[in-house]
């Protein structure tokens, strides 16, 4: 199969329930100045150092870019015309429903003193769907009205027997786990080996194609845990927040970590927002790879360091440590003016559009170009 990335349209081989249901039936530090425009590679380099920058034009030219080295696309056989289920078991190996069963029917045993329930991995199918088709509330799936009714649910298990697993649904052995607050503590000890699998599959399966870039998600989730986070921005406002590596060619996630708001983590001294993307970025270092941010996560010496590991980068900007502060002080008036300085491999731009926009640059000029109307 040609490594083109997923095509969700091909998947023609559904089970009969799944055509049933479709075919009918988006930190604050002040930028000082930098050196000599083409010493690129001078290992005295201080990309946190607000001097030596440069005024450039736009016929800057830059040195040629590394070439790209990766190996896009599935890193595993996948069929010739794959099915839903294909792409499922390569994401979630087939003995993670095993893992389910056991520790739902464990956790139940414990709760109910001998009350056993029968492992089923219809259960996990129904969920996946929901994803597929939302309703309002969660019974609304075994509804009888003419239109609510979505006859999927029901063919595969009562309501009463999908709310008693959902109850006791579990991933993790709790006899194992090691309370909040003591040494050993795992914020995430009650995902198990079926997260960690997951995490894995997502980067093992696929690798992107050159341009990437990072990003925050959200998975939604509303019950009673200390690292929910809250927001406003995000379609779903409240949930777990994942940071994510992302193929910029067709949006699949490659590589994706929960935050868990821990406070014991070693850091490199170059900031949190700098140890994430580096750890998110191990593996796709050397390769060639653009990475594309948002101002969240720019800085001067994050992308230095990423272009000493053949990574170039792109990103709107704050006014962080290493920005000349001419970028931060300078006022431009009309809409296009922009002002363009330069230390080695970095370039940062402040452009007049609606409002002033920052952008810090490892592969770009600063040349126009016309899309035309948009």
């Amino acid at each position: 199969m040609a490594a083109t990335g997923p095509d969700f349209g091909r998947l023609r081989n559904l089970p009969p329930e799944i055509h049933e249901i479709f075919n009918d039936e988006d930190s604050r530090e002040e930028f000082l100045g930098f050196s000599d425009v083409n010493d690129d590679s001078d290992d005295d380099f201080d990309a946190e150092n607000a001097q030596g920058w440069q005024q450039v034009n736009a016929d800057h030219q830059r040195r040629q870019p590394p070439p790209f080295t990766g190996n896009p696309g599935f890193q595993v056989d996948v069929s010739a015309d794959p099915s839903f289920l294909d792409f499922v078991f390569l994401m979630i190996p087939a003995d993670s429903f095993d893992v389910m069963s056991l520790q739902t029917n464990k956790y139940a045993r414990d709760y109910l003193s001998g009350t056993q329930l029968l492992p089923h991995s219809r259960f996990v199918g129904a969920v996946l769907a929901m994803g597929l088709v939302i309703h309002e509330d969660i019974s609304d799936y075994w509804s009888t009205d003419l239109v609510l009714a979505t006859p999927f649910f029901p063919s595969i298990m009562s309501r009463d027997r999908f709310l008693n697993v959902l109850l006791f649904f579990h991933l993790a052995n709790n006899d194992n786990y090691i309370p909040r607050g003591r040494d050993g503590y795992d914020p995430l000890f009650k995902l198990g080996a079926v997260y960690r699998n997951i995490v894995r599959n997502f980067r093992d399966v696929w690798q992107p194609n050159k341009n990437i870039c990072v990003d925050e998600g959200m998975v939604p989730f509303r019950g009673n845990i200390h690292f929910k986070v809250h927001n406003p921005d995000k379609q779903d406002k409240y949930g777990f927040k994942a940071y994510e590596v992302c193929d910029s060619s067709n949006g699949y996630c490659c590589k994706f970590e929960l935050y868990t708001v821990r406070s014991d983590e070693t850091t490199s001294g170059k900031g949190k927002t700098y140890d994430l993307v580096m750890g998110l970025m191990d593996g796709y270092l050397r390769k060639g790879h653009v990475l594309y941010v948002d101002n969240y996560y720019t800085s001067p010496i994050l992308f230095y360091d990423l272009y000493k590991e053949d990574t170039l980068a792109c990103g709107t900007s704050r006014h962080r440590k290493g920005i000349p502060a001419r970028i931060k002080e300078t006022k431009l008036k009309e809409k296009g003016e922009k002002l363009v300085m330069v230390k080695g491999p970095l370039m940062v731009m402040k452009y007049k559009d609606r409002k002033d926009v920052v952008m810090l640059s490892t592969i770009h000029s600063a040349k126009n170009i016309d899309l035309g109307d948009l």
